[in-house]
């Protein structure tokens, strides 16, 4: 009777060590399982990975290529701008010249105003003469560049001859101005915000060229596009004041 049980156990336990090893292999397929999942994943990361650093790769190519196109249209655009501005360079402007001036006494009186500045002018010594847009400003195309320079650069004389442009039937204060071209316009436009906001200390458009002075002690410098003012501001760590310098 004992051998008998004695053996019942044995059998006993060999079903539950047969139901262990059971459940054994199967928790081993699991994680044979879960092994390959994870080593499908990693590849996977991998595989993404390597996708990743090539299209870094291409935007970072790309960035290049557009920094070096846009660095050319900028210097297209400059090149353009000075263009557009040279033809100016037998140019002056008059402002205000009032609408009691008739057409048929413009030029004449055109005249008389530049010769005050102490190099004489006459209709021969123009090409033409007339009312811009606003009607208060004349512009005058010289036939000799060395006149037109020298009247521009004796400009200041008019100051003290305020008697006599009011003998002409003019205000006192006319000015004589160069011309400017409708972008150098908009790039002036944009300088004298900055200095009203007062994050340059001045600017000026001499010579066919603004300047501009980023502090009372530094020197003028040339611009000649929207750029140029936007790498000095940034150069002097004023990124917080760029304006909308575009064209």
């Amino acid at each position: 009777m004992a051998e008998e049980m004695s053996k019942q156990a044995l059998v006993d336990e060999i079903v539950k060590y047969s139901g262990i090893s059971v459940q054994i292999t199967k928790l081993t397929e699991k994680i044979d399982s879960y092994q390959n999942r994870q080593d499908e994943l990693e590849s996977i990361i991998i595989e993404n990975k390597k996708k990743i650093d090539v299209q870094e790769a291409q935007l970072k190519a790309s960035k290049k290529d557009n920094d070096l196109l846009k660095e050319k249209i900028i210097e297209l655009e400059k090149s353009t701008l000075r263009s557009s501005q040279y033809l100016r360079r037998h140019m002056l402007e008059l402002n205000p010249i009032p609408s009691i001036i008739s057409d048929g006494d413009l030029e004449e009186t055109i005249c008389k105003i530049l010769s005050l500045t102490g190099f004489k002018t006459t209709s021969e010594n123009l090409q033409t003469a007339h009312r811009l847009k606003n009607k208060q400003s004349v512009i005058v195309l010289f036939k000799d560049r060395k006149l037109r320079d020298n009247i521009l650069y004796n400009r200041r004389n008019l100051q003290s001859k305020g008697s006599d442009l009011e003998n002409f039937g003019l205000n006192k204060e006319t000015y004589i101005l160069e011309s400017i071209c409708i972008e150098y316009q908009q790039l002036f436009y944009q300088c004298r915000q900055l200095k009203r906001a007062k994050k340059i200390n001045s600017t000026w458009f001499f010579n066919n060229a603004i300047h501009i002075k980023l502090s009372n002690e530094s020197r003028g410098i040339k611009v000649f596009h929207s750029s140029d003012v936007e790498r000095l501001l940034r150069v002097n760590n004023l990124d917080e004041y760029l304006l909308d310098l575009s064209f």
